[in-house]
């Protein structure tokens, strides 16, 4: 998020301080009114152009006077966006126009990001890292309301449209014991844009908020240590499907130790920031780096000195030089990580003991997960897992084809479509013997078909069997009536079998029929039938696939188009229900419908069925279809510890 650029210029040898990072907190307003801020209750100031300017010229000479070569400006806060976009394009400006290669990166809650913004954003290709909770329990409004809807509509909208934010999570109080429900919800928003969430671990500071609401959100190293064995094993466990500093750092020396290839590492744990960070304020106050200055731990202010005199021997830049090697010496001498930690911030020594020189308050946290690592890593070797596959853009969707009769599946198409769905017929016609059913060795022009069929039907479906074993053929059965008997006939021959899950609720003792379905799929030992949506919840769970948002027909929202061709008019109201549905899911916008699924979140077995199974009316599923997926999900734990003892 803030930390600095290593890139090789050229062959030359550059000089040690050749990178710098700047962390600009140029206002102290903020649009947020969280429960743990370091910074405290904002005031509302904003620097001023002729401030900048002077802010501006004097980084420059430093620059040129220290021969910096890359630079990493920070636009931090308070919160940046309120800069405004015609300030905000100033500063970027005038930033490159100084003589050093830049990269801006912006810090923000993303709780407005208007248009005009954006496109500055672009412009000046400013990362954006921001910070999420998934708890949904400190992260407020002024108004002390929840600001996870407004967050999470304006995060997806950049990971779909832009460069992907990363996230920094705070741990507090309200986090301990539920680093599963963290790492749930974080991979879930990933796998809405097809790439792996980048989550960021850091315990809560005692500063501002933070320190007068200790007694509410404060944590102990111990806590925090437990939080960060429990958050490396769940991503091990889940085959490491979101990025998650600084655990997935640390957990890869371990897997190949060696003191001589350090692992990439963070400014917190390098032993020796002297001179590598700065921060600087709305007041034109400095300090060694965005941490200090949030200590109002000043070195000087710009309107009395220029920025070389103010870093150059100053008291606190000699007390954190040589640190790390007096740590080693001393209060560390014994620690086999030291070389992985070196002390740790000086800045979380400081609030704990307000002595720069000491180890870091959340040394024994870092030390805990690296003796479970150091035990643990060899029972944890399989390769990292993909995140779901996306589109990029409308063409790459998958077309859903919906037809009354297979004859009308087309020759011929300008655009293929990948999956053809043949509509309930009442009357059976598509069964017949005189059926224009295209047989796969015919099928050229799809993927994947669903044939819905009404359990009376199903009888039929015999003198089909060579098309029913064909790849990519699956019967949709939708009655809950019959049901029982209809999926008999199609495990005797060998069908792959989807169940419509709310047709079936709906109709008189549909959640007992289907409970005893699914009692029977998971439980027969002569059961050989592939029964959609369960049979995959089972599998990718046992597997520890990527988690993947999937709606009720087992699609993912937002990645589908519907094309329905309705020659004959038919106004079977069964017919006209599937389309409707799959229409109204394929128009979703994507936050909309994340957010009408809310109580999901904090389902026990949201990695278990996706919320494929809520209406998106913001309220939890009926108690009988938490039983059927707790069903389904104890199952698949039951195959799990059976795999695991094999």
């Amino acid at each position: 998020m803030t930390g600095g650029n290593e890139l090789a210029v050229g062959s030359k040898k550059e000089p040690d301080n050749a990178n710098l990072t700047v962390i600009f907190k140029g206002l102290n307003k903020c649009n947020a009114g969280c429960t743990f801020c370091c910074v405290g209750t904002p005031e509302g100031k904003i620097i001023s152009w002729d401030d900048f300017i002077q802010v501006a010229d004097s980084l420059e000479d430093y620059i040129r006077e220290k021969r910096i070569a890359h630079m990493t400006y920070t636009f931090h806060g308070g919160e940046p966006t309120l800069l405004g976009a015609e300030l905000l394009n100033k500063m970027c400006e005038r930033v490159n126009q100084m003589p050093v290669k830049v990269w801006f990166n912006m810090q923000s809650n993303m709780l407005s990001i208007p248009h005009d913004i954006r496109e500055i954003i672009s412009k000046h290709q400013i990362k954006v890292g921001t910070s999420v909770d998934p708890l949904d329990l400190g992260r407020l409004d002024k108004a002390g309301k929840s600001v996870f809807s407004r967050w999470l509509t304006n995060c997806l909208d950049f990971l779909q449209n832009g460069q992907p934010p990363g996230a920094i999570y705070v741990v507090t109080k309200s986090s301990l014991g539920h680093a599963q429900r963290v790492y749930d919800i974080c991979e879930a928003i990933g796998s809405l844009v097809g790439q792996r969430f980048a989550l960021q671990i850091n315990p809560v500071y005692a500063q501002g908020k933070a320190s007068e609401n200790q007694e509410e959100v404060g944590i102990t190293a111990d806590e925090f240590g437990s939080f960060l064995i429990d958050m490396w094993r769940i991503w091990e466990e889940n085959r490491r499907s979101i990025s998650l500093a600084p655990i997935q750092s640390f957990a890869g020396y371990f897997r190949t130790p060696d003191k001589n290839r350090m692992p990439h590492l963070s400014c917190t744990f390098l032993g020796d920031c002297k001179g590598s960070h700065v921060g600087i304020d709305y007041d034109l106050n400095v300090a060694g780096c965005g941490r200090r200055l949030d200590s109002q731990a000043f070195l000087g202010n710009l309107n009395t000195d220029s920025l070389a005199a103010i870093l150059d021997n100053n008291h606190e830049s000699i007390l954190i030089s040589g640190r790390s090697d007096r740590l080693r010496d001393g209060a560390c001498r014994d620690c086999d990580f030291f070389h992985l930690c070196h002390g740790g911030c000086p800045d979380d020594a400081w609030l704990e003991s307000k002595d720069l020189r000491a180890p870091h308050h959340w040394c024994s946290s870092y030390r805990q997960m690296f003796e479970a690592m150091a035990e643990e890593i060899p029972n944890y070797r399989k390769p990292a897992t993909p995140p779901p596959f996306r589109t990029k853009n409308e063409s790459e969707k998958l077309e859903v084809l919906a037809i009354d009769k297979p004859a009308h599946i087309p020759e011929k198409s300008d655009k293929r479509p990948r999956e053809v769905w043949v509509l309930p017929d009442s009357e059976g016609k598509w069964l017949g013997f005189d059926s224009e059913f295209p047989m796969p060795k015919e099928r050229k022009n799809y993927d994947r078909m669903r044939l819905w069929c009404y359990n009376r039907q199903v009888n039929s479906l015999v003198m089909w069997e060579d098309l029913l074993q064909s790849r990519g053929i699956a019967i949709v059965l939708f009655e809950a009536e019959g049901l029982e008997e209809a999926m008999n006939i199609l495990n005797s021959l060998r069908a792959f079998i989807i169940l419509d899950v709310f047709s079936i609720l709906k109709e008189k003792n549909g959640a007992h029929i289907l409970n005893k379905c699914i009692e029977r799929f998971t439980g027969d030992p002569l059961w050989f039938s592939q029964v959609l949506p369960f049979s995959q919840m089972i599998t990718k769970r046992v597997k520890r696939e990527s988690f993947a948002f999937k709606n009720c027909f087992g699609l993912t929202p937002d990645q589908f188009v519907v094309k329905y061709e309705n020659q004959d008019q038919n106004d079977n109201m069964d017919c006209r229900d599937i389309i409707s549905r799959l229409e109204q899911e394929a128009d979703t916008n994507l936050a909309e419908w994340v957010l009408g699924r809310r109580p999901c979140l904090n389902c026990s077995y949201f990695r278990t069925c996706g919320a494929r199974f809520a209406l998106g009316d913001g309220e939890p599923c009926a108690n009988e279809m938490i039983s059927i997926v707790a069903h389904v999900h104890n199952t698949a734990k039951k195959l799990e510890n059976i795999l695991e003892n094999q």
